[in-house]
């Protein structure tokens, strides 16, 4: 039903403003009346405004996140496909769902608004609509992995270089999965997939970006600790932009970690602000103290710990630096 979905709101916004005979839009879509009711009803619960007689259909609008799918990107994967959304529980559960059933690498799947966005460890990432882009995309790659902490802190790297390039912004990354600007997470990234004995069948990352996002309107536990964008430039974001350069610098930076890996984890390490200083760390194994020395090939931090022992760690919070 979801590609039906997709063709009906296609031939609609072809004919934004047109009264479209309902069964002219039956034949040439091949659907019966059940179905044609179905997907009307579909499209009005995502919020578009639809107007309807007994034997005519016509769009006023339609939410400004199906406007996506009219966007041109030059990309080679990334972004050829898009699957837009207008309300859903978790793009990342949409996505690996049709990873499983064999969706394409460089798919996007993307939404106006997230019930219950999944940040890491379980945490709800909070996605309005209107306010942000939240995203997943499927990757397919066939290099070696011991986890999929490679591909967030890709994602990561990409989120800072485009904000840097679109608004001179100084973002950096907090390991292992926020970007940050001024101290306060902008954006979170949640890497899942499928691997087995190191042979990757797909990952999935979730990328989420506070947009436009008045401080009041973040939860009150939240007005601290995070940003948006248009706070940070006090003027708001065409999101069509942004997600158009994201695209366009993941699909580079994706390519780059194919061919040339070793200028990918510099970015890493460049983008971090941990490196070289002292740093406190929550850790499944306790709490741990010690110097961030550098990121390895698979984005595990190694730190140095006060008794000399070097020490990769695979996952964790960051809860000082010094």
């Amino acid at each position: 039903m979801t590609e039906k979905k997709i063709k009906f709101l296609n031939y609609i916004k072809e004919h934004l403003s047109e009264k479209i005979s309902k069964k002219v839009i039956e034949t040439e879509l091949g659907i019966n009346d059940d179905e044609f009711a179905q997907l009307l009803k579909s499209l009005k619960n995502y919020g578009f405004k639809v107007i309807e007689s007994d034997t005519h259909i016509w769009m006023e609008s339609y939410p400004e996140i199906f406007s996506l799918t009219d966007i041109i990107i030059h990309t080679k994967v990334i972004g050829k496909k898009i699957l837009p959304f207008f309300d859903v529980i978790s793009t990342n559960d949409i996505a690996l769902m049709l990873a499983i059933q064999g969706e394409k690498e460089g798919t996007v799947v993307i939404s106006e608004r997230q019930r219950k966005g999944r940040g890491k460890g379980g945490s709800v990432w909070f996605s309005p609509s209107d306010a942000g882009l939240w995203l997943s995309v499927i990757f397919r790659p066939k290099f070696h992995m011991t986890g999929v902490e490679k591909f967030t802190l890709l994602s990561a790297a990409v989120i800072v270089e485009t904000v840097k390039e679109l608004f001179n912004l100084d973002a950096w990354i907090k390991w292992p999965n926020d970007v940050m600007i001024n101290d306060k997470k902008f954006c979170g990234i949640l890497s899942e997939g499928k691997i087995t004995s190191g042979t990757i069948d797909f990952i999935v990352s979730g990328i989420g970006i506070n947009v436009n996002i008045n401080k009041d309107e973040f939860p009150l536990d939240l007005q601290e600790s995070s940003t948006s964008l248009n706070l940070e430039l006090n003027q708001k974001v065409n999101r069509n932009d942004l997600f158009s350069a994201i695209m366009l610098n993941l699909d580079r930076k994706y390519e780059l970690l194919k061919t040339n890996p070793e200028v990918v984890y510099k970015a890493w390490k460049q983008y971090s602000n941990i490196i070289g200083r002292r740093i406190k760390i929550q850790t499944p194994e306790g709490e741990l103290e010690g110097a961030a020395l550098d990121f390895d090939e698979n984005g595990f931090l190694i730190i140095r710990l006060d008794s000399g022992i070097e020490k990769k760690i695979t996952s964790g919070t960051i809860t000082k630096v010094d």
